[in-house]
């Protein structure tokens, strides 16, 4: 079965109660054809005996006339010839009497007369080939020549019993039919009431990583609770692990603060000692150590959003606080920032990271533009936020696109920086499962656009 639906839990259960459906009915129906069958039998048995008995009453052989019956069978099939309703009287010499129905065929019974119980039934061959379903009695009568033995047979043409039993068997059939439609729609029914509680679960979980629930709720049916129970204390799990981690992390880029701050001053004083290969090999040394913090900072900083709910940030407010902080800095030029966002725009992701991220992007723009950064978002008709930063710097061939965005790699090497920047924020932007693409820029230099989830997105 799980071969058949491998990925619908209500099609097995449906598949399963179905086939277990059809097991029960399909005997039903013929334990119930042949209950009836059996019925139908014992009812014609009962209406031919009553015919043998009203034969026996009024059968009469005058001692100077032929055999008569003194009043006929009320049923006119005995009258129709091959009716299918035959009646025979014979002794040992032969026929005496038989129903018209017969016409010129005679009943005859195999078995010698002696031999058989006074009142019993069986099949005998009927006219046209026909079998007969027959009630026989061996009777011991004075019917007017003193005490004599007859053989009395009232017949039925099985065809008869046969085709009301296919009549009952079809019409049980269709009851059955119409009881399974009924069974399998309400089957489809309780097993939707019975899967509901997986829906609210996938409700939840969506509220769960945007943020707007803490954990998920525990008034699920027994059979649930424990998986509900499990899921919450794989979330508590998670959260303690990430905390432990961002407290490592940040414990490690505040204990080497010094250590690399002291070594830096070291290298300072080797050059004004003139010492100037150990002062590039100490350098080296520090820039190695630098970017292998800057690498696990950002690994730690990677696996939190992974295990972080999802929060949304305000674009434009956040923007502005970023391009303050550019514009503050001492060693940074002044350009000039053209800014077009909605006010209304939000995106899901958390405020420290959009702000980590649009901070290396557009502190990257201001580094290398000549004069302007045009910064630009809107939202796209599937709901989804495009941000665009564009510089008007020297810009970047297409060919090299991919290498910029490799951890470690600078495409200046005369420019300051480990080469983590952009790399990392690739990283940052995949853990949120968002996307980013670098582009020439309308204004000449690079173009970075990011695909983001806006708030009314996540919601669907």
């Amino acid at each position: 079965m799980k071969m058949l639906f491998p990925g619908s839990l209500r099609l097995r259960l449906i598949l399963l109660a179905s086939v277990v459906v059809l097991i029960a009915i399909a005997p039903a129906w013929l334990v119930l054809s042949s209950i009836f069958e059996r019925h139908v039998e014992s009812r014609i048995t009962s209406e031919l005996t009553d015919h043998l008995n009203q034969l026996i009453v009024n059968f009469r052989e005058p001692k100077d006339g032929k055999p008569v019956l003194t009043r006929p069978l009320p049923d006119p099939g005995f009258n129709r010839p091959f009716s299918g309703t035959y009646w025979q009287i014979s002794d040992k010499d032969g026929v005496l009497l038989k129903s018209r129905s017969l016409w010129d065929f005679n009943l005859r019974e195999n078995h010698p007369v002696s031999e058989l119980p006074k009142l019993h039934s069986h099949d005998l061959q009927g006219p046209e080939g026909s079998q007969l379903f027959s009630v026989i009695q061996n009777v011991t009568l004075d019917a007017g020549e003193g005490e004599k033995e007859y053989l009395i047979i009232v017949s039925l043409d099985h065809k008869e019993i046969t085709r009301s039993v296919q009549d009952f068997s079809q019409d049980l059939l269709l009851m059955l039919s119409g009881l399974v439609l009924v069974f399998f729609i309400a089957l489809w029914v309780q097993v939707s009431v019975g899967l509901r509680p997986f829906s609210q679960i996938k409700k939840e979980l969506l509220e769960l990583r945007q943020g707007r629930r803490q954990k998920l709720m525990e008034s699920y049916p027994v059979e649930i609770k424990p998986v509900i129970q499990e899921i919450n204390n794989f979330i508590t799990s998670r959260e303690l692990s990430a905390e432990y981690g961002r407290s490592r992390a940040s414990d490690l880029a505040h204990g080497l603060k010094t250590p690399l701050a002291i070594l830096t001053a070291e290298s300072r004083r080797l050059v004004k000692q003139d010492q100037f290969e150990s002062a590039e090999v100490l350098r080296q040394q520090i820039s190695s150590m630098r970017r292998h913090v800057d690498h696990e900072l950002a690994r730690a900083k990677i696996q939190n959003i992974q295990h972080h709910r999802l929060k949304k940030a305000h674009v434009m407010s956040n923007v502005e606080k970023i391009i303050s902080t550019l514009n503050n800095l001492p060693n940074m030029k002044r350009i000039e920032w053209r800014v077009d966002i909605p006010d209304d725009l939000h995106v899901m992701m958390e405020s420290g990271d959009f702000m980590e991220v649009c901070g290396n992007l557009l502190e990257n723009a201001q580094k290398w533009a000549k004069c302007k950064v045009d910064v630009r978002a809107h939202r796209a008709e599937n709901g989804s936020v495009v941000l665009r930063i564009e510089d008007d710097g020297p810009g970047v061939s297409e060919d090299k696109f991919k290498t910029m965005l490799k951890r470690g790699r600078q495409l200046d090497e005369t420019v300051s920086g480990s080469g983590l920047g952009l790399a990392i924020v690739s990283d940052m932007l995949s853990a949120y499962h968002y996307r980013m693409e670098p582009y020439q820029s309308a204004i000449g230099g690079l173009g970075m656009r990011l695909m983001l989830r806006s708030e009314a997105a996540a919601t669907r």
